[in-house]
């Protein structure tokens, strides 16, 4: 198995799941959701990385990221969930730690598995019965499906809008552009519940994913990595 050394990788983003303490929810009211929201924006901003999906659910975040030389992803993740500790303890009145000390990471290269995977963290949460009838307001599908089809009300999607795109855009469009008629809703449907179990568990097995020569890209940076 191979070891991700958490930093810039030609060709391959991240796919990150940040879960609360022992999996205690994270987020309680609308309140909590939009400044963790505020705060990814911020980030997001300030690193200037690539945010090409999110979720977020009452126990844990899902996150597709891509950054850039020169930024860690433990930079991102440091600084985003500190700051929302710090809120969430002062409003709740609680002390210590509210996330898990480390967080799940997959590493897969972008030519075979970006779209899937933007399918993938925005079906997993209903499909794997994490929310109860309905994908989660609180995804980066909305923006999407605005995306993909006649530039129209966000409400008029099955999960309505919360009003913040985090600046996705350009994100999205390049995940749209190598899909064929940018169909995305027609994308999705064609994902099966099977499909989606069977793959959370390769998630669970493998931390990086793609080709050979993407392998073997990934072991030379590991290995300038361990010698610096």
């Amino acid at each position: 198995m191979l070891r991700i050394p958490n930093m810039h990788i030609e060709g391959g983003f991240y796919y990150v799941t940040i879960h609360g303490d022992d999996d205690k929810n994270v987020f309680k009211d609308s309140e909590d959701y939009q400044v963790c929201l505020n705060l990814l924006k911020k980030y997001k901003e300030q690193y200037g990385f690539k945010l090409f999906a999110f979720v977020l659910l009452p126990n844990h975040l899902g996150l597709l990221i891509e950054f850039k030389e020169g930024i860690t992803l433990s930079d991102i993740i440091h600084d985003l969930t500190g700051n929302y500790c710090k809120y969430f303890n002062k409003k709740y009145g609680l002390q210590g730690h509210l996330f898990q000390e480390g967080y799940k990471m997959n590493l897969m290269e972008k030519t075979l598995y970006l779209i899937y995977m933007t399918a993938y963290i925005h079906l997993y949460p209903e499909w794997l019965n994490l929310v109860p009838n309905a994908l989660p307001a609180y995804s980066s599908f909305p923006l999407y499906l605005y995306y993909a089809g006649p530039k129209g009300d966000y409400t008029n999607t099955k999960q309505g809008f919360f009003g913040f795109d985090l600046g996705m855009k350009q994100e999205i469009m390049e995940v749209l552009n190598d899909l064929v008629e940018k169909n995305y809703g027609s994308y999705l449907r064609c994902i099966s519940k099977e499909e989606i179990r069977f793959f959370a568990k390769q998630l669970k097995k493998e931390i990086v994913l793609g080709s050979e020569g993407f392998m073997e890209t990934v072991k030379l940076k590991m290995e300038v990595y361990c010698q610096e």
